[in-house]
């Protein structure tokens, strides 16, 4: 598939061979002063959290002010990057349901996180992106790596969650898996392979590359594509996605609570929620898509 006219190849950036806090400073558009070693503009990020599904509460470490308008331009630019075509996060019109797509035609799927990727993608893998595959100066390349991470790594709640800092180590495990006839996808954080066969020996490449890195693997599983696997979200069956039956029971028992709620702005509330579940089962299947027609239609009804 040729580039689309807006995006460049990766080679092609603007950050490639820059070298000069001037030139910096007017690809981002902000002063040289703001830039410069001690800056007042490093490290402005709000710390909070948020909740996490089964775990403990996941912390977010977001950029304000002018900080914030600079993630957001440095995003801008990455994002007129030709992205890799294992890159299903981040990107537009690709989601974590393309993601699960990339797999229905396997057998076997085998999956892995990395582990708190953002903690441990540390100040110097920002540094040697753009050191050495942007071939920038080495202040340009700290500059950079200090306006990106926060307190030595790469933040949670900033835009540039998606940032290339291991673009050449997940390049090298895609040629490996393709050398191997493995489709392979990346979601964020989320590893995931298949094909008719994967076996250990690829499965001991893919840990050493992430170990060259510094990264650990965590969640790993071995799945039969015809029993049912999740991917990102989604039960990739042979030839098809389909929508997970623990979702379907939650919205089940989702509807019930809005049917026997008392209180009209509980059940405004209910019910907005429950259209926002289905919208995304109805990406999936075209009966819960029906489903959620049905009961927009049944509004008034439903809300007395």
């Amino acid at each position: 598939m040729s580039p689309t006219p807006s995006r460049y190849p990766f080679e092609s950036s603007p950050f490639k061979n820059l070298k000069s806090i001037h030139q910096l400073s007017k690809l981002l558009q902000v002063r040289v002063g703001v830039l410069k070693k001690h800056s007042s503009l490093y490290g402005k990020f709000i710390i909070g959290s948020t909740p996490k599904e089964g775990d403990k509460d996941r912390i977010t470490e977001t950029p304000f002010g002018e900080l914030r308008r600079v993630h957001e331009r440095i995003l801008a630019l990455f994002s007129r990057i030709e992205p890799p075509p294992y890159l299903q996060s981040g990107i537009k019109k690709r989601s974590y349901i393309s993601n699960a797509e990339e797999h229905i035609f396997g057998e076997v799927i085998y999956k892995l996180d990395v582990k708190k990727f953002f903690q441990n993608t540390k100040w110097n893998h920002v540094f040697c992106l753009f050191s050495e595959q942007f071939n920038c100066p080495t202040d340009i390349a700290a500059i950079m790596a200090n306006l990106i991470t926060v307190n030595g790594h790469l933040p949670t709640g900033s835009p540039l969650s998606t940032l290339y800092a291991h673009k050449r180590m997940f390049d090298r495990i895609y040629d490996e898996a393709k050398s191997r006839n493995i489709n392979m996808s990346l979601y964020v954080d989320d590893l995931t392979f298949s094909s008719f066969q994967i076996d250990k020996a690829f499965k001991t490449i893919v840990h050493d590359i992430l170990s060259r890195e510094s990264l650990e693997h965590h969640k790993e599983r071995h799945l039969v594509v015809a029993n049912g696997a999740e991917v990102t979200g989604a039960i990739v069956r042979p030839g098809r996605l389909r929508w997970p039956q623990r979702k379907h029971q939650a919205a089940f028992s989702f509807n019930a609570i809005l049917r026997s709620a008392a209180d009209k702005d509980e059940k405004i509330k209910l019910f907005r929620q429950l259209i926002s579940r289905l919208a995304q089962g109805g990406q999936l299947e075209e009966a819960v898509k029906t489903w959620r027609k049905s009961l927009k239609a049944a509004k008034p009804n439903i809300l007395g």
